[in-house]
C-alpha cells in the first residue's frame, strides 16, 4: 500500500509502481490544492484489507483501519476534526504498531485529546505530524479516588488534621486540597529512535502574559504543574524536529528518567539524546524545556515566548542521576525568570557539560534575577561550562557560574534598571579556572566578579562600541 496526496492526476496514479513502497517524507507533508486536510488513497497494497481506490480521507469520519506495514506511512483510524476524543481509540491502534513504523496524521488535522496519547517502550517510530494539532480541549479527567471541583482540578479530601494529604496541593482561593494529574499530548516511555515531526501539541493554559512582576508567576498553577505538552521519560534518541508547543501548565518539554529506581535513583533509565530543533513554545506554566535525569540533550535554532519560570532548567534529582544541555542559536521573549537554571538538588548527581551558544533574549525579565544561573557554590558542580556569542537582558544579575571551569566570551549583557540596586555583568563563583573575555556589559555597576580570583579576566567592555580593554587588555 502507498499512501498518496489528493489531487494526483489518475494517469501518474496508475504510473505508480505496484506493491508496498516507502511513501517519500516530502510529499506527505503537501497540502491539499482545495485546502482540505486529508490523503487519498491512490493504491492498494492489500484490495480485501483497504478501502476502494481514491477515497478521500477527508470525506470519512475517521480514516478506515488499514494494516501497518514496515516503511509504510500508517494513519491512525481515529477521527481528525477535533469532533470526539480520540485518546483512547488511538493509544488502543498504537499498541499494534510495530517497532519501525511510521505514522502519520491527516495534513492539517486536528486530534483531540483530554489524556496522554502514549508510546510505550516504542523503537525507530516516526511521527509524521504533517501540520496537524493533538489538543487538550480542558482540564484532565480526574483520577480515581479524586473528583473534578468543576473548576479544572482534581480534589480530595482533607485529612483529619485539616491539612492536604502527601502529594496534593493546597488551593489557597477555596482552601481545596488539588491532586496535581501527570498529562501530556505526547508521552515517550523509555524505548529508543523515536522521531516527532511538523506537529502542534496544545494544552488548555491560555494566560496571556507569563511575564508579569504583579501579579507573579501569573502563569504558573503549582496544582497544575504536571500537565505539559511532551514527556520524555528514559528514551534514547529522541528528535523533535518542527513541533511547536503550546498552552502548557507545566514544561512543553521534560526529559526525565524511566523505569522504576530506590531512594538514590539506582535502576533509572535517563532520557538520552535528545535533541529539539526547529521548534517553538508559546505559554508555559513552567518551563520551555526541563531535565530532572537525561545525558546529551540539545535545544537548537527555536522560539521560545510567554514563560512562566525559566526556557531551560537543569535540576538533577537523585544522587546518581546526570544533567546536561546544550543550547544554541535560540530566541526567546517574554520570559519571568531567565535564559537557564542549572541546579543540582542533591550530592553527588553529576552535571554537565553546559554550554550556552548563540542565543538571543529580545526583552528584558520583569524579575531582578539572573539571566543564567548555572550551578550553586558549594554543590555539585560541571566540569565545563561554555558561555558564548549570546545578546542577553539582565535583572539585577548577567551571567552568573558555579564550575570547576568556565570559560565566558563574547557575551553581550544589557541591563534594563528595574530598580535592583547593583546590577553585575558576569559572576564567577567558586570557578578555580576559566576566562571572562571579550564581552559587552551596558548599564553594569559592576563588571565582574570573581571568587576565587583566579580565572583569566581581560579584554571586555562597558560600551556598546570600543575598544576590548577592561579591566585591562588581553
Amino acid at each position: 500500500m502507498i499512501l498518496g496526496i489528493i489531487g494526483q492526476s489518475e494517469a501518474a496514479q496508475a504510473a505508480e509502481p505496484r506493491g508496498p513502497a516507502t511513501l517519500p517524507e516530502a510529499s506527505v507533508q503537501k497540502p491539499t490544492s482545495d485546502g482540505l486536510a486529508a490523503f487519498e488513497y491512490y493504491e492498494l497494497h492489500n484490495p480485501a484489507a483497504a478501502a476502494p481506490p481514491g477515497v478521500r480521507i477527508a470525506s470519512l469520519a475517521a480514516p478506515p483501519a488499514l494494516p501497518v506495514l514496515p516503511g509504510v506511512p500508517a494513519i491512525p483510524p481515529v477521527a481528525f476534526d477535533c469532533s470526539t476524543d480520540v485518546t483512547d481509540a488511538f493509544n488502543s491502534w498504537l499498541t499494534n504498531v510495530a517497532n519501525g513504523s511510521i505514522v502519520a496524521l491527516v495534513p492539517g488535522g486536528c486530534y483531540r485529546s483530554n489524556g496522554t496519547i502514549l508510546f510505550n517502550n516504542k523503537r525507530n517510530i516516526t511521527v509524521l505530524g504533517n501540520g496537524a494539532t493533538i489538543k487538550a480541549s480542558g482540564a484532565p479527567d480526574c483520577p480515581a479516588g479524586t473528583t473534578s471541583n468543576g473548576n479544572g482540578y482534581c480534589v480530595v479530601p482533607k485529612n483529619s488534621a485539616g491539612t492536604c494529604p502527601t502529594g496534593s496541593v493546597l488551593i489557597t482561593a477555596t482552601g481545596e486540597c488539588a491532586w496535581p494529574v501527570n498529562r501530556a499530548q505526547l508521552w515517550f516511555d523509555r524505548g529508543a529512535g523515536l522521531t516527532v515531526r511538523d506537529l502542534t501539541l496544545q494544552g488548555s493554559n491560555f494566560t496571556p502574559d507569563c511575564a508579569q512582576s504583579n501579579p507573579a508567576r501569573s502563569c504558573y498553577d503549582s496544582a497544575r504543574e504536571a500537565d505539559g505538552n511532551l514527556f520524555v521519560r528514559g528514551s534514547d534518541g529522541v528528535l523533535i524536529d518542527k513541533v511547536h508547543f503550546k498552552n502548557a501548565w507545566g514544561d512543553a518539554v521534560q526529559a526525565s528518567p524511566g523505569g522504576s529506581w530506590d531512594a538514590d535513583g539506582r535502576g533509572a533509565v535517563m532520557a538520552r539524546n535528545v535533541t529539539v530543533r526547529n521548534s517553538t513554545v508559546d505559554t508555559v506554566g513552567r518551563m520551555a524545556f526541563s531535565c530532572s535525569g537525561c545525558q546529551n540533550m540539545a535545544v537548537q535554532d527555536s522560539t521560545i515566548t510567554n514563560v512562566g519560570y525559566w526556557v531551560v532548567d537543569v535540576e538533577v534529582e537523585a544522587k546518581t542521576w546526570t544533567g546536561d544541555i546544550t543550547l544554541e542559536r535560540n530566541t526567546y521573549s517574554t520570559v519571568y525568570l531567565g535564559l537557564i537554571a542549572v541546579t543540582p538538588n542533591l550530592a553527588p548527581s553529576t552535571l554537565g557539560p553546559i554550554v550556552v551558544r548563540d542565543n538571543v533574549g529580545t526583552d528584558a525579565p520583569p524579575t531582578c534575577t539572573n539571566a543564567m544561573r548555572i550551578g550553586l557554590p558549594n554543590t555539585p558542580q560541571s566540569p565545563s561550562v561554555t558561555v558564548t556569542g549570546n545578546k542577553l537582558y539582565g535583572g539585577a544579575e548577567g551571567i552568573r557560574v558555579s564550575a570547576a571551569h568556565a570559560d565566558v566570551t563574547q557575551n553581550t549583557v544589557d541591563f534594563p534598571r528595574l530598580g535592583c540596586g547593583q546590577y553585575t555583568g558576569v559572576i564567577f563563583d567558586g570557578v578555580p579556572s576559566g576566562s571572562i573575555t571579550g564581552n559587552t556589559i551596558l548599564n553594569a555597576t559592576r563588571l565582574y566578579e570573581r571568587r576565587p580570583a583566579t580565572a583569566t579576566v581581560c579584554g571586555n567592555r562597558t560600551t556598546a562600541s570600543g575598544a576590548f580593554d577592561e579591566p585591562v587588555p588581553c
